[in-house]
């Protein structure tokens, strides 16, 4: 029998191990763990990405700080790509021996989700917590919850389920048996579901206060009962078809609001939500460029822009999060997030077949230019727009500028008392047309250079 390179490697560790004395296990999750939110529907290359495509986005991911994947699919059996995609994942980290994949399964059949679960159970790459294998999910019940826990230990295979578990909702007939909140819901959950590690809270498709509010109640329901709180925190969202939905997050705004949130109210794990969700516009996967086109036979995924400064600016409370105190900042950094188009204009919000208009709660947004800044020392900014000029003083550490919307070209010019004055022209003019950008933002590195 030929034994599996990976099986090889494991059989190695643990032997090592062993003879140390050690109880360490592999895939140990840190202290403070930062995920990634991965469709597996959706690899950047294609619904053909070799193991080389996809081992360059985890050596993206982990040079941004992630710690590991939450491989999210619903369906496996019936759709033959799932089974290739996570296969070359697993095999593509066996080259990042500190990067984690854990399954993430969305509205599966409990006995095929089992059946996933054991073919990777011992894979090195699979994360752990206490040597216990790790396991998410998106929309589940708490049934679901203890017949998958059931299943995989009468395979002897200890599991720390942490999954987003769909709260039902609450209607007059719940409010008067007590489910008056959400997290009333969470807390029936919880009792229904005794065996859960933990709760994923998806973190994406609502107003940020009311995120970074969950955020906070759902951290301390859990804590207090020594359980995971594995909290999504998203960078922004825009759907299409029938759920053309948009979420104003002002930029970095409702990203940094989240992190503080997750720092602040001490939650253990974190999950970026999401690295490569095209449609939702809640990607973080960086592009070379300001406008990308993903996959060029999806109408809806062409010249898609740029959010990888939602990423770059995410690194400074990335770091908080994991060492428990702000970092030095060491050189001016600053960030640009804007759509190129007032909230007026009529965009595309259905590829299939196309129909124009524009998404629900646009009248929520905020026509601005943001920029989260990073600074080492106060300084002065001018960020002009078109014929207009906004100036503003910055100071040290890390800040957030908003100025109002107009069309033109768009410049930014960096004042410092004896100092040269550094400028930077912004790559996308702002007009009165919803494309390029179509209700979804643009961010990027200021990039700037003496005048």
């Amino acid at each position: 029998m030929t034994v599996p390179g990976w099986l090889q490697t494991l059989l190695a560790v643990t032997l090592l191990w062993v003879g140390a004395g050690s109880s360490a296990h592999a895939g140990e999750a840190p202290r403070r763990l930062v995920l990634a939110h991965y469709m597996a529907c959706c690899p950047f290359a294609g619904p053909d990405a070799s193991v080389t495509d996809l081992s360059a986005e985890i050596a993206m991911a982990a040079s941004a700080g992630i710690d590991g994947f939450s491989v999210n699919f619903g369906a496996y059996r019936a759709e033959p790509h799932y089974q290739r995609i996570i296969a070359r994942l697993f095999e593509a980290a066996t080259s990042f021996p500190e990067f984690h994949l854990l399954l993430s399964f969305d509205q599966m059949d409990a006995a095929e989700a089992i059946e996933i679960a054991s073919l990777y159970a011992a894979h090195p790459s699979s994360l752990r917590a206490g040597g216990d294998l790790v396991v998410s999910g998106f929309g589940l019940s708490p049934s679901w919850a203890e017949a998958f826990t059931a299943g995989l230990g009468r395979r002897g295979i200890p599991v720390r389920l942490v999954p987003d578990i769909l709260t039902g909702g609450c209607g007059i007939v719940r409010r008067v048996l007590g489910c008056g909140s959400e997290l009333a819901a969470r807390r029936r959950i919880l009792r229904e579901a005794p065996s859960l590690a933990g709760l994923f809270t998806f973190g994406a498709g609502r107003p940020y206060d009311e995120l970074a509010a969950e955020l906070r109640a759902v951290t301390s329901l859990l804590v207090r009962r020594n359980q995971i709180h594995m909290a999504g925190i998203s960078p922004f969202y825009r759907g299409l078809a029938t759920n053309a939905r948009v979420f104003e997050s002002s930029g970095f705004a409702g990203m940094s609001q989240l992190w503080m949130a997750a720092i602040e109210s001490g939650t253990p794990w974190v999950q970026l939500v999401t690295w490569n969700d095209w449609n939702e516009a809640t990607y973080l996967r960086p592009f070379d460029r300001p406008l990308v086109t993903v996959w060029r036979d999806h109408p809806a995924w062409q010249r898609l822009p740029d959010h990888g400064a939602y990423l770059r600016a995410s690194r400074y409370y990335m770091e908080w999060f994991k060492s428990g105190r702000p970092p030095t900042i060491a050189r001016d950094e600053l960030f640009y997030f804007y759509r190129p188009h007032p909230k007026t204009a009529e965009g595309v919000i259905d590829f299939t077949p196309e129909r124009r208009g524009r998404p629900s709660h646009v009248e929520t947004l905020t026509d601005a230019v943001h920029l989260a800044t990073f600074l080492t020392a106060p300084a002065e900014l001018s960020i002009r727009i078109g014929a207009k000029t906004h100036d503003v003083v910055v100071p040290t550490g890390p800040g957030l500028v908003s100025v109002p919307l107009s069309q033109g070209d768009v410049a930014v010019e960096l004042r410092r008392h004896g100092s040269p004055s550094m400028t930077a022209a912004l790559p996308i003019p702002i007009s009165r047309f919803a494309m390029p950008g179509n209700f979804n933002y643009l961010s990027g590195d200021v990039v700037l250079e003496p005048r």
